[in-house]
């Protein structure tokens, strides 16, 4: 379908992210996809990549629009699909295979591994990262849903001004919600 091939196409450019990811001097903030092209390429051949990965974005962009994503959830999404394809996420598969914990850092988020945690997931919002635990590792779907679920709640949580059980039951719904969506979404309707 259309979707699948914007989505493929913006993914192909997203994983390009990676090998700027952590690197010493890269600014820690999200780098546009125009950014990451002029980095990756020279000359002509930059203008033409900057040009190829800010179309694919836009068309992302358009088609997340009319499937009813806001702008903050977009940006979501980019940043999962960042995290995803980069080189540093095979540290955390590597720690879950090893039982070892292990945290990197990819364009400023710190993503833990914690052997000892049950669950899938748990942000940690004053720290701009999240835990990954074993419940993650069920499925690859599980493992990208807990990442979509962890950015949703650090882009949108309010609970660094107190947190109730009620706030925390409806950021957590929230967060299950739009994992959900966005991953289907994202894998062209397939859930």
């Amino acid at each position: 379908s259309t979707l699948a091939g914007i989505v493929e196409m913006t993914n192909a450019f997203n994983g390009a992210v990676g090998p700027f990811a952590g690197v010493v001097g890269v600014p820690q903030r999200m780098m546009t996809v125009e950014e990451l092209s002029l980095q990756r390429f020279q000359g002509a051949e930059a203008t033409r990549a900057a040009r190829a990965t800010y179309a694919a974005r836009a068309a992302f962009n358009q088609a997340a629009r009319v499937a009813g994503f806001n702008p903050v959830e977009i940006e979501i999404m980019h940043e999962a699909q960042a995290i995803l394809g980069s080189r540093e996420i095979n540290a955390i598969r590597a720690a879950h295979e090893s039982g070892e914990p292990v945290v990197v850092n990819i364009n400023g988020r710190a993503i833990q591994y914690e052997p000892n945690l049950q669950e899938s997931g748990l942000s940690m919002v004053g720290e701009n990262g999240f835990h990954v635990g074993r419940g993650a590792f069920a499925s690859e779907a599980e493992f990208e849903r807990t990442v979509l679920h962890e950015l949703h709640r650090l882009y949108t949580s309010t609970s660094a001004n107190g947190v109730s059980g009620e706030l925390a039951a409806v950021e957590t719904a929230a967060a299950y919600n739009f994992a959900e969506r966005s991953y289907t979404f994202l894998h062209g309707g397939k859930k």
